[in-house]
């Protein structure tokens, strides 16, 4: 499945857009950086269309060799031939190579130096795990790395978003939080922005109908939320 120029739905999530294009490299994202190819009989994985050697899928890397390959959709096991005790790589071309293309052929060879087919199946590892195996935990910690280098959080942001899953408050109330935090909350300004409300649809506050429902706004600044907050404040003075 070729996905690099699929129109996808608003409503798919990024997670799902990373897992889907795994095999294919899936440009420089943080979850596909994670995951490698650990190829030992070569049944399951294509020699030309799935990151298994490097960073880069061999037909990206040499389109030219790829485009005048005949074993486009070839297994990485049947890229290999078997001459008595030992195997041998073959490569089936639809004409003879120029002298400049075996050149490029000898960069894809040194990028299969020291390969050796072994018993049991192809297996996507997580890098993160010396066993490579995915942990809820340690992806966590990760996705947390991600999102303070994309939204530039300070020393304090980070701080705070260390705590929150270590608060004794109900899991409901801390899940809110971290959402809040991330700016994931469902408020009217995220849902026209994703799309969800048609674009004509207002975004101003159901609660007080003057500004904008932002998660700032609807937490903080929003007067009938200061309302609440004031309440709060007074039951926890008594």
């Amino acid at each position: 499945m070729n996905v690099e120029n699929v129109n996808w739905p608003w409503y798919v999530s990024k997670w799902w857009k990373d897992i889907v294009t795994i095999d294919q490299g899936g440009g420089a994202s943080w979850f596909n950086g994670e995951v490698i190819r650990r190829v030992h009989n070569g049944l399951n994985t294509s020699f030309w269309n799935t990151k298994w050697r490097g960073e880069m899928i061999f037909c990206s890397k040499y389109p030219r060799l790829f485009a005048i390959s005949n074993q486009k959709d070839a297994k990485v096991a049947e890229m290999w031939e078997d001459r008595g005790t030992e195997t041998e790589l073959i490569f089936n071309w639809r004409r003879r190579l120029f002298v400049w293309e075996e050149e490029i052929l000898n960069n894809l060879l040194r990028d299969l130096h020291g390969f050796d087919r072994t018993q049991g199946e192809d297996e996507w590892c997580w890098k993160l795990e010396d066993g490579g195996r995915f942990t809820v935990s340690l992806t966590y910690k990760k996705l947390a790395e991600v999102l303070l280098v994309e939204d530039e959080w300070g020393e304090a942001e980070y701080r705070v978003f260390g705590q929150i899953w270590k608060s004794p408050a109900p899991s409901k109330a801390v899940a809110l939080s971290w959402k809040g935090f991330l700016n994931r909350v469902p408020t009217r300004v995220n849902l026209v922005r994703r799309n969800t409300l048609p674009t004509n649809a207002s975004s101003i506050c159901v609660f007080c109908n003057v500004e904008e429902e932002s998660t700032n706004h609807l937490f903080l600044h929003c007067k009938e939320t200061r309302k609440v907050w004031k309440k709060l404040e007074n039951w926890l003075e008594n």
